[in-house]
């Protein structure tokens, strides 16, 4: 079992996940047309919540039908703007 000191997991944590440009490509179509799709989208940075209030978060959407989806913020920007949607 590896161990990490708080900052080297912190580290990871964080660090960017890569993706090639035909997955890039394919997630900013997927997201589009699920943007499109829905009449109302939430945006919230949950960087900060710990696993427990996570799991938590996720419970209770699934408990009211609410889709949550984590995605990369450039591939959230490129959807937003195909769409014409002005980001505050």
């Amino acid at each position: 079992m590896l161990k990490l000191n708080r900052n080297q997991y912190e580290h990871n944590l964080h660090k960017t996940i890569k993706m090639t440009r035909e997955e890039k490509q394919n997630a900013i179509e997927n997201l589009t047309q699920q943007l499109a799709d829905t009449g109302i989208f939430y945006i919230a940075d949950t960087s900060e919540l710990d696993a427990q209030a996570t799991s938590n978060l996720r419970r209770e959407c699934f408990k009211n039908d609410i889709k949550i989806s984590v995605v990369k913020n450039t591939v959230l920007r490129k959807a937003m703007e195909k769409l014409k949607v002005r980001i505050l």
